[in-house]
């Protein structure tokens, strides 16, 4: 009777375990998935602002006052 308690007692717990597993493999998931959008808006922050400093450079060479006519 007492292998069968112990038996039952490691299974229920092996159980919760893998329940715990599954938990943490979504919040890893997750933590991922932040990390790679963050790294996804740095690249295009990066890239805007080699825009921006091209658009600067072009309004410098063009006339302003020819432009807003």
């Amino acid at each position: 009777m007492d292998g069968a308690r112990i038996y039952a007692q490691n299974a229920i717990r092996k159980k919760n375990e893998s329940l715990n597993y599954l938990r943490l493999s979504s919040r890893i998931d997750a933590v991922s998935s932040r990390v790679d959008t963050a790294v996804k808006m740095n690249m295009v922050t990066r890239s805007l602002g080699g825009v921006v400093k091209g658009m600067d450079k072009v309004l410098e060479s063009m006339n302003v006052d020819q432009i807003l006519r």
